[in-house]
């Protein structure tokens, strides 16, 4: 049944779990991960994680958490889904 879409066409039923797991589940994990981290968990928490002195380690991962790992994430996602030209 799975022959019809064109990600799973030829591939066993352990090559498509194997594919779910790595290409859809891993990526959205992490993006989840980064979209909790970045935007809901509150400021104090999030630099207690870096210690004293590292508040500016502690706002550039915050930034990067916020803007660049989701936007990059997603690219993974859709590129993993986009036909190769031929």
């Amino acid at each position: 049944p799975l022959a019809s879409i064109p990600v799973f066409a030829g591939k066993t039923a352990f090559e498509s779990i194997d594919f779910i797991a790595s290409n859809l589940l891993l990526p959205g994990g992490a993006l989840l991960s980064c979209l909790f981290t970045g935007w809901r968990l509150d400021r104090v928490r999030f630099d207690a994680e870096f210690g004293p002195g590292q508040r500016r380690v502690a706002h550039l991962c915050r930034l990067l958490l916020r803007y660049v790992c989701p936007v990059s994430i997603l690219a993974v996602l859709v590129i993993t889904f986009v036909p190769a030209p031929h």
